[in-house]
């Protein structure tokens, strides 16, 4: 690995150290991953990706009292970051603070009005929060930015195959097919939702089953496993899986909590949107 050739002629390289993090986070080593981003603070307390990574690896109840000091703290070192800012708003609407997330993503669009990530992050706050005009002109806004975005396509699919409208939602996938590459995590993601939706959880296996043995053990996937394991009611498989998302769950028995929670949150930003029918109307 060349951050441990780098750390054999200088062992004070803080920057190797979250190359090291990054390493242990892949292999599943959550104890030493985390040891190495506070390693990587330690001999360099002015890296702002430092903080910023070690934040997003701590656990989902440490949100509060330690991810967003982190984040915080990366944000004052790159104050410009728009994916440091970015993921502090995501913090701050976890923890329902969706009128703080709101102001940094607003901000971000004041520097940068064609920031993609800021408007797809604002689509999902509005839409969950009733502000729905605002919400599909944010969508449509990182649509028109970027075509082909694969985060974009997949929440506007995943929201229409929600609404039961596979119409309109086959269309998107349609479009996805047509312009992403066949084994793409966000194609696979769109179809998963699709089979989700119409409450086929084998079929939605399969689909996660089928993607590229790389793909197996992201986080992502793992939790879009666990979450339809536990639909299909085969709780065993979920917990396995919902573990594997995250180790920290231990016996605190958190896994249904956090999957039960995004899959909640999701129908309702799709209710929302649905419920805003011809005021704010769908392509």
């Amino acid at each position: 690995m060349a951050a441990e050739k780098a750390l054999a002629l200088d062992d004070q390289l803080g920057e190797a150290y979250t190359s090291i993090a990054w390493a242990y986070r892949e292999h599943g080593e959550p104890e030493k991953e985390i040891a190495a981003f506070e390693k990587a603070i330690e001999l360099n307390p002015n890296y702002a990706q430092a903080y910023h990574w070690y934040a997003n690896s701590l656990p989902r109840e440490d949100q509060e009292e330690k991810r967003l000091p982190l984040l915080y703290k990366a944000a004052q070192l790159d104050p410009l970051s728009s994916v440091i800012n970015q993921n502090i708003a995501g913090q701050l609407f976890i923890l329902d603070r969706a009128d703080e997330a709101r102001e940094v993503l607003d901000r971000l669009l004041e520097l940068d009005p064609d920031f993609v990530g800021a408007h797809r992050s604002l689509g999902h706050i509005e839409a969950y929060n009733g502000r729905l005009a605002s919400a599909t002109g944010h969508l449509r806004k990182a649509l028109e930015l970027d075509p082909v975005n694969g985060g974009s396509l997949v929440n506007l699919a995943m929201f229409y195959f929600a609404l039961g409208d596979f119409e309109t939602a086959g269309g998107v996938l349609a479009d996805m097919e047509a312009n992403l590459d066949s084994a793409s995590f966000s194609l696979a993601y769109a179809r998963y939702w699709g089979q989700i939706a119409q409450e086929n959880y084998q079929d939605a296996i399969a689909i996660l089953q089928a993607l590229p043995e790389r793909m197996q053990d992201w986080p992502d996937g793992l939790y879009l496993y666990a979450m339809a394991y536990l639909l299909a009611e085969d709780h065993q498989m979920a917990r396995d899986y919902a573990f594997k998302q995250n180790p920290f769950f231990g016996d605190r028995d958190l896994w249904q909590q956090e999957i039960t929670e995004r899959n909640v949150n999701a129908c309702d930003m799709a209710a929302a949107i649905h419920e805003a029918g011809d005021e704010v109307g769908r392509d």
